[in-house]
């Protein structure tokens, strides 16, 4: 007698919601050369409001909570680390946060062989949401395969303009430096971005909390008090509005595998022979409005890759942004194409520039 076979029964995988704060601002302390101390859990639990820590235990998801200090792995909600590391540089937070989702699966595989792997979503603030995107741009596939949605709130993955007083250190050069701008919006590309923001915030206004295309958005009018930055309430608002429960419940493109997954970027940028080209291929530094050019770029290290390029307006005092699009690279060379537009406001000639991962291409005058 043939002996029925018993079926394979497979756990769900577990789920792990990872949370990341922001930056910790220069204060009276540093005035005295101390520099504050902080638990991974304390810290999270005080930037996260309570809602949310209910919306995702009640979806099944077991807390975990980040630090900023690189140690080469995960250290639970007593990890250790200072305001100083929230304002390092976000490679080097980035490096952090690779290590720790890292170890998260690398533990879940050990304890739990056979099993599938955790998924995992990850919940930023404010410059944390920068973080996550600095280090999607560069984290390798089999990482990412793991994380289904990275929310951000009110986070500046756009950059952020000046020196606003919360942000400092290197933290803050970065999210002005126009490269360290195009690996957020990389990074957005290979990873599912739920992202908020709110049009309230005097802190990381509203335009600069959402990357180009970003897979969900919601815009939020809040504020907690008469003299709030509202800088804080997005996150509860998301939780009462219903989209942060719709979000989960959905099934995002890239980890779904609906859409192909962008390739990393490398580790440090090259981008040479930025010039525009007409149809015959010859370089050119003007042209008539609606005559299509293209912007023409060599790199080592990009073969494969569709990036992120924006088209610049030159004025005499500032630039504007006023169109967008992506740079495809074959081999060594990258090509992007757009419609040649005149934009008049009174100030100056319409020159443009294309900007290419930090790189800015010579100017083009549209007659």
């Amino acid at each position: 007698m043939t002996p029925t076979p018993v079926p394979t029964i497979v756990p769900d995988p577990v789920q792990i919601v990872l949370y990341v704060p922001g930056i910790e601002s220069p204060g009276l302390a540093d005035l005295f050369a101390v520099d504050q101390v902080f638990e991974a859990g304390v810290r999270a639990r005080a930037s996260f409001p309570t809602a949310l820590f209910v919306a995702f235990e009640e979806a099944g998801f077991e807390p975990a909570w980040f630090s900023y200090h690189s140690s080469g792995r995960y250290e639970g909600e007593s990890a250790r680390y200072t305001a100083s590391d929230t304002r390092q540089s976000l490679r080097v937070s980035a490096r952090a946060l690779d290590e720790q989702v890292f170890d998260l699966l690398t533990t879940e595989r050990v304890e739990n062989p056979g099993a599938p792997d955790p998924e995992i979503v990850i919940v930023s603030h404010s410059l944390g949401g920068a973080v996550a995107a600095r280090w999607a741009a560069s984290a390798q596939a089999d990482t990412l395969d793991a994380v289904k949605t990275i929310f951000t709130f009110d986070s500046p993955v756009a950059g952020i303009d000046g020196l606003r007083g919360l942000f400092g250190g290197n933290a803050s050069v970065d999210l002005q430096d126009p490269a360290e701008i195009a690996r957020f919006e990389h990074g957005s590309a290979r990873a599912d971005f739920a992202q908020v923001g709110n049009e309230f915030d005097a802190i990381v206004p509203e335009f600069f909390s959402f990357t180009h295309d970003p897979w969900r958005t919601l815009v939020t009018s809040c504020t907690e008090s008469a003299i709030s930055t509202g800088h804080d309430c997005s996150k509860r608002r998301a939780v009462e509005t219903g989209f942060v429960e719709e979000t989960l419940a959905s099934v995002p493109p890239i980890w779904s595998g609906a859409t192909a997954r962008p390739g990393p970027l490398p580790r440090v940028l090259q981008l040479t022979d930025l010039a525009w080209v007409d149809v015959s291929d010859a370089e050119i530094t003007t042209v008539e409005r609606g005559t299509v050019v293209t912007l023409r770029a060599n790199s080592p290290d990009m073969d494969g890759l569709s990036v992120f390029v924006q088209i610049q307006e030159i004025d005499l005092f500032f630039s504007e942004r006023v169109a967008v699009g992506r740079m495809t690279f074959s081999g060594s060379t990258g090509a992007a194409a757009w419609t040649a537009s005149w934009v008049e406001d009174d100030l100056d000639g319409p020159e443009f520039v294309f900007s290419v991962l930090g790189f800015d291409s010579p100017e083009l005058k549209v007659n």
